[in-house]
């Protein structure tokens, strides 16, 4: 009985602390964005990384291990949670995450039935901290965590944290040499966005808005339309063969009930300054729910040339 009470008041203190993961990504985007000098910034943000995984998934234990070239750079780690840990560099469990870049824990399918129980017991789950293309930058090893928490929509939040800072870090560290523009940014985030589709199944939509033909019109839409950007959302602006402003507008964590809501609130705000709503200003809207099996290059393709984009 005194066990049975001890778990439910915990499980009840642990889901009235739950925040969403809109908010970790922010909190994490934004600690990254607050690092002036971006080179060698896993050293830098390794300390929030945990201390967000503490917040947000309740991880207890934890340490931070860098790789280079696939292969761990030290067996110390570049940042602790509680208690520091040196580990095997051999432990199945280190060495399947480094093979497949994915999130494997004591209960993982993707342990061989002999590496079940293997001689390291302190280790709960290994996360890579890797980017869109693969590259693995680090492994988070957890190695304490509440019973109730260390289940698989907790450790599937972990995986979809560590998966956005590996793109935060591969951005800050030029590896995909992007330029001032978000010419090659977008379609990595797009991307990312897909991949949480599939393997995640968390709903984003892409919007594609191509704006009316007046210069001052489209300039006070666009205007309007980032000023009401989410922390996540990514805007990307092209013109067309019409010389029309085409808004790209990625919305992670979204599905077609929230962009209802949206719609309507940025239609009012166009009523407001404009004396016209979203529906009576002209403006071709295309939306694309992600499914997960989208090729991104494929997409924008598609895209391009709907709204008359030359490439």
């Amino acid at each position: 009985q005194l066990l049975k009470v001890s778990h439910d008041r915990l499980e009840n203190k642990l889901a009235s602390g739950t925040t969403s993961l809109r908010d970790a990504l922010v909190s994490m985007k934004l600690k990254a964005n607050d690092v002036t000098d971006k080179s060698k910034i896993l050293n830098k943000i390794s300390a929030d990384i945990l201390t967000l995984l503490a917040d947000y998934s309740y991880v207890q234990n934890a340490n931070i291990y860098q790789l280079q070239a696939g292969k761990l750079i030290d067996t110390k780690p570049v940042a602790t949670l509680g208690k520091e840990v040196e580990i095997d560099a051999d432990n199945p469990m280190i060495t399947k995450t480094i093979e497949t870049g994915r999130l494997v824990s004591i209960n993982s399918s993707l342990l061989k039935e002999n590496d079940k129980h293997p001689g390291d017991h302190r280790l709960l789950a290994a996360v890579p901290i890797s980017d869109i293309s693969g590259h693995i930058w680090a492994i988070v090893v957890i190695n304490e965590m509440p019973f109730v928490s260390f289940h698989h929509e907790n450790l599937q939040l972990i995986a979809v944290l560590c998966g956005h800072i590996g793109d935060q870090i591969a951005h800050a560290e030029n590896r995909y040499s992007f330029d001032s523009t978000e010419t090659a940014l977008f379609p990595r985030l797009l991307e990312r966005t897909v991949f949480d589709k599939k393997y995640f199944d968390i709903e984003s939509l892409l919007l594609v808005l191509v704006l009316p033909a007046d210069e001052s019109l489209s300039r006070t839409l666009e205007t309007i339309l980032m000023g009401q950007m989410r922390g996540l959302d990514q805007a990307w602006i092209r013109k067309n063969t019409d010389n029309h402003s085409v808004v790209f507008l990625l919305m992670p964590l979204t599905n077609i009930t929230e962009f209802d809501g949206y719609k309507n609130r940025i239609s009012q705000l166009f009523k407001e300054r404009l004396g016209k709503s979203w529906n009576e200003m002209n403006i071709e809207t295309h939306i694309r729910e992600l499914t997960g099996k989208e090729k991104t290059s494929e997409l924008l393709d598609a895209l391009y040339k709907t709204t008359h984009i030359e490439q």
